[in-house]
Parts: C-alpha cells; structure tokens; sequence
C-alpha cells in the first residue's frame, strides 16, 4: 500500500510538469503563428520608415514605465489576495501573462499564464486576482473613456449642450458614488453570494470569490491611482507616436482621441484576438474625425501594438522557457 502511495506521489509531479511543458509549446506556437500572420516584416518596415525616429524612441522608452506600472498593480493583489511576497514570482508571473494573451479574444489567456509561475496555487485564485488586478484599469478606463465620448458626441455630432453637459455631470457624480458605495461596504459580496454556499456546485468557488474581502480601502484607493496613472502612460505613448507619424504636435487633441481609442478597445476587445482590428479600427475613425489621415491612424496603432504587445510577449516567451521559476 505504501508503495502504490510512493508511485502515484511520484508520477503526478512527473504529470504535472508534462502539462507545464505543453503549455508552454502552445503559448509558444500559437504566438509564433500569430506573428507570422497578422504582423508581416514589410508593414512593419514601412510603419517605422517615415516616422520621427527621436519620437518613436520616446515611446518606445515609455515601455519600461508601463511594464513596471502593471508590476506594481499586480505585486499589489498578489500581496492583498494571495499572500504572495516573492517578487521574482510576481514579476515573472506578469511575463508568462503577456505571450499567453496575445493570442487570445480580450486577452483572456493572460489569466491562466500568469498562473504557470504559481504552481502550489490554485487556479481560481489566480484567475480571481487578475481579474481584481485588470478591474480598476477597466474601471477607470470606463470612466474616462465615458466623458470623453459624451464631450466627442457634443463637439463632432453637434449634440445640444442642454443634454450633453447634465448628462456628463449625472454621469460623473454616479461613477463616484457607485464607487464610494462599492468600496466602502464589502459586506454586500458575501451577503450576495452566501446563499450560494450552500450548493457544493458553488461552495468551492464563492469561498475564492469571497477573498476579495480582504480588500482594504489603502489598497482600493492604490490601485485606482496606479491605474490611473497606466492608462496615462498608455495614452502618452500613443500621443506621441501619432506626432511621430503626423509631424504635427496638437497634443491635447491626440490626448482626447487616445482615451478614445482606449475605451473602444476595452469595450470591444472581446470581438478581437488581442484586440488586433478593433485597435486600428477604432484608431482610424477617431483620428480621421480629428484631422489625420487614415494611414497616420494605422501606423500609430501598429506602432502601440509592437511596443506594448508584441515586445513584452517576447520577453515573456523567453522566460518562460530559459527561466526556472520552480
């Protein structure tokens, strides 16, 4: 008996590890394929030829701000939820998160990647923390991405001014208070999901969800800032490669249509691998209504994408496989 035991303690490490691999070959091919495919040598040549090369180094160097931007969110709820402190863990587990999303529709791989370095964790919690760390990005990219379009609708389709302007105020003060009210009572998700606690289909998964009581206000009131201060990060960036390909410097103009651009994004990335399409698509009729031509567009957002996407997968896919994380 003791020996059956040793044999089935041996063989599911063994088993375990052969998922891992194969994981790791499927993020591999997948995102070998997805290059290949969707993203040819000549566009990328022809994207970076024409533009202000001082320019698009300075978005380029914004990477580092951003990547370490995402670290901090994500050491932040892996501290809060998961009682994890290892850093090199967390970092890690960020990059394994970027090849796993890139293939997929909303990016949705990125939450089982980031689970390849926490091995002696459960998935759900994992799955659970990303998404509370992806939330507050989506929140305020909500937010902001809202009023903007309201002010977008009032200036480019001539919306009276009696129903745009209370429509954004209304639209301001229930943001803020459905925000107070959320994060200053946590009560109202176990209230919400004990009855469920007690159908074993849901006990295991509710108990996960109901991590998400540790929350504290400080790391509430952290996250919305570092947040805030991402979706800025991203929003410079693409200011400045859409200077970087116009030549023009009508900055404040490029701020407003990259929060746009943004929100489109976020709101239609399910209808997109890696929201390849939906980017460009969104990037085109914003930048087009502002002034830019179309090829100015699609430029900028090939360019956001290489930088922001494609380079950190890459990173990622070579951790994952030189990298021993065990």
């Amino acid at each position: 008996m003791n020996n059956d035991t040793n044999i089935i303690a041996v063989k599911l490490p063994d088993i375990k590890s052969k998922i891992y691999l194969l994981l790791k070959l499927i993020i591999a091919f997948s995102l070998i394929v997805y290059l290949v495919y969707y993203v040819q040598s000549k566009n990328i040549i022809d994207t970076f030829s024409n533009a202000n090369f001082s320019l698009l180094l300075l978005s380029l160097m914004l990477l580092f701000p951003n990547i370490y931007l995402q670290y901090w969110k994500w050491k932040l709820t892996c501290e809060q939820l998961i009682s994890e402190k290892r850093k090199k863990k967390v970092l890690l587990s960020l990059f394994y998160g970027f090849p796993a999303a890139i293939f997929t529709p909303a990016r949705t791989g990125e939450y089982f990647g980031r689970g390849m370095a926490f091995k002696d964790r459960a998935f759900t919690e994992i799955v659970l923390a990303t998404f509370i760390d992806k939330f507050f990005t989506v929140i305020v990219t909500f937010f902001m991405g809202t009023a903007s379009a309201i002010l977008f609708v009032n200036k480019y389709y001539h919306s009276n001014n009696l129903i745009s302007l209370p429509l954004l105020i209304v639209f301001l003060f229930i943001s803020v208070f459905t925000l107070a009210i959320m994060f200053s009572n946590k009560e109202w998700l176990s209230k919400f999901l004990s009855p469920l606690l007690k159908y074993k289909v849901f006990a295991q998964i509710s108990k996960k969800i109901l991590m998400v009581k540790n929350l504290n206000r400080a790391y509430v009131i952290k996250m919305l800032s570092l947040s805030m201060i991402f979706l800025l990060c991203y929003v410079l960036q693409f200011m400045i490669l859409i200077a970087a390909f116009s030549h023009h410097f009508d900055l404040l103009i490029y701020f407003w249509a990259a929060i746009l651009i943004m929100f489109a994004k976020s709101v239609l990335s399910p209808l997109s691998i890696s929201e390849l399409g939906v980017r460009e698509a969104a990037s085109v009729f914003f930048l087009t209504q502002i002034g830019e031509t179309s090829s100015i567009a699609l430029n900028a957002s090939l360019a956001i994408f290489i930088i922001n996407i494609i380079i950190p997968s890459l990173i990622g896919l070579f951790f994952l496989f030189v990298k021993n994380d065990d």
